[in-house]
C-alpha cells in the first residue's frame, strides 16, 4: 500500500507470490523492482520456526542468525497449547479431565518470516557451509537461513561470480524444491529448499539467462517507467513524508524543463531523488526547504552527468 503501482500490477504478481515459485523482477534502473521485492517479504504474517542448530553426523550447524530471523514480538508468538490428557482409568465422561500445558520445544524461536536480501556481493561459497575450525561448527548457507521466507537476489548479473555459474547452482533447487549440501567431511545430504526466490534485474534477461534457465522461472515480470499519473502521485507521497509543501506549479516545471525539453525518462526514484537532494541544500544553509524552481534546478543537476558527445547529460538512473 507504500508503493505506487500501475493499474493491474498487483493482480500480475499476487499469483506468483502466492505460488511461492521463483519471479523475475526486470526492467530500467530506478523503478521500484528493489522496493517491491523488499515489500513482498514484509507483506507475509504469522510466523515460522527456526532451530538454533541442527546436528547432521555429528556436526554442528548453526541456523539461527539474528541479523536475518527477527524473533516474534509477544504479541505474534503462539498461545501454549493446551491437550488434554485422558488416563486410562478415567471415564471419556468425566468431568474431572486433567490439562497440560504443553510449552514449544525451546530448541526452535518463532520468528518472522525471514528476508534475506544479496546484491553484488554475492559469490557461491556464500551458497555452501562454512566451517569454522575455532569453534568446530558450521555456519548455515544464506538459502538455508531464508528458509519459510523470500530470498531477494538484487541487482542480479552485476555479481563477481559469472550469472551463467550462478543460475547453474540454482537448477536443482528451484525445479525440485530440494538441495544437495556436503560437509567438509565428504558426508552429502539433501534438505528441503522452501522459500521463495526473487532475481531483480535492469539487465535483458536474455543476457543472462538461457532458455533452460528461463523455463525454471515462471513468472517474468517486467517494471515499466511510470506513467505521468503515477510519477505524480509518487512525488505527493515524497513531500508528505518529508513534510514539505509542494508548490501547484512545481510539477508542470519538472515535468516541461527537465523531461519535455530535453527528452529525458521518467523514473520512480526521481521525485525522491529531488526532494532529498532540496533538503540536503536546506541543511547546508540553515533555510527552511522550498520546492521552488531554483531548489529544483540544483537538485535536477545533481541528478544528470554532463559527458559524452557536445557535453549532453547523462541521466544517472540508479545513484548509488
Amino acid at each position: 500500500s507504500h508503493l505506487v503501482l500501475p493499474d493491474g500490477f498487483i493482480d500480475e504478481l499476487g499469483p506468483a507470490v502466492n505460488s511461492g515459485r521463483a519471479v523475475l523482477l526486470y526492467g530500467p534502473p530506478g523503478n521500484g523492482k528493489s522496493s517491491i521485492a523488499e515489500a513482498i517479504g514484509a507483506s507475509f504474517e504469522g510466523i515460522v520456526y527456526i532451530p538454533y542448530a541442527v546436528e547432521v553426523d555429528g556436526q554442528i550447524i548453526k541456523v539461527f542468525d539474528p541479523t536475518v530471523h527477527d524473533i516474534a514480538g509477544e504479541d505474534e508468538e503462539p498461545k501454549q497449547k493446551v491437550r488434554a490428557l485422558i488416563d486410562d482409568d478415567v471415564d471419556d465422561d468425566d468431568d474431572d479431565v486433567p490439562l497440560r500445558k504443553e510449552d514449544i520445544d525451546e530448541r526452535w524461536v518463532g520468528c518472522k518470516r525471514p528476508v534475506m536480501i544479496t546484491g553484488g556481493e554475492l559469490t557461491l561459497d556464500m551458497l555452501d557451509f562454512r566451517y569454522d575450525t575455532n569453534s568446530k561448527f558450521y555456519e548455515a548457507p544464506l538459502q538455508v537461513k531464508a528458509m519459510n521466507g523470500v530470498f531477494i537476489i538484487d541487482d542480479f548479473g552485476r555479481q563477481a561470480v559469472a550469472p551463467k555459474d550462478l543460475l547453474n547452482r540454482w537448477i536443482i533447487p528451484l525445479e525440485k524444491r530440494v538441495d544437495y549440501l556436503a560437509l567438509h567431511t565428504g558426508k552429502k545430504f539433501l534438505i528441503p529448499f522452501d522459500e521463495l526466490v526473487i532475481f531483480s534485474t535492469n539487465l535483458s534477461p536474455a543476457d543472462l539467462m538461457d532458455e533452460a534457465f528461463l523455463r525454471r522461472i515462471p513468472y517474468k515480470i517486467p517494471m515499466e517507467r511510470p506513467s505521468v499519473e503515477d510519477f505524480t502521485q509518487i512525488f505527493v507521497r515524497v513531500c508528505e513524508e518529508k513534510k514539505i509543501e509542494l508548490p501547484e506549479d512545481l510539477l508542470d516545471y519538472v515535468l516541461d524543463s527537465f523531461y519535455k525539453k530535453q527528452g529525458e525518462k521518467l523514473a520512480s526514484h526521481h521525485p525522491r531523488f529531488i526532494v532529498e537532494r532540496i533538503l540536503d541544500k536546506s541543511r547546508y544553509t540553515g533555510c527552511e526547504p522550498n520546492l521552488d524552481h531554483a531548489s529544483v534546478d540544483f537538485a535536477l543537476r545533481n541528478l544528470a552527468i554532463r559527458g559524452g558527445e557536445d557535453n549532453e547529460p547523462i541521466i544517472v538512473n540508479n545513484p548509488g
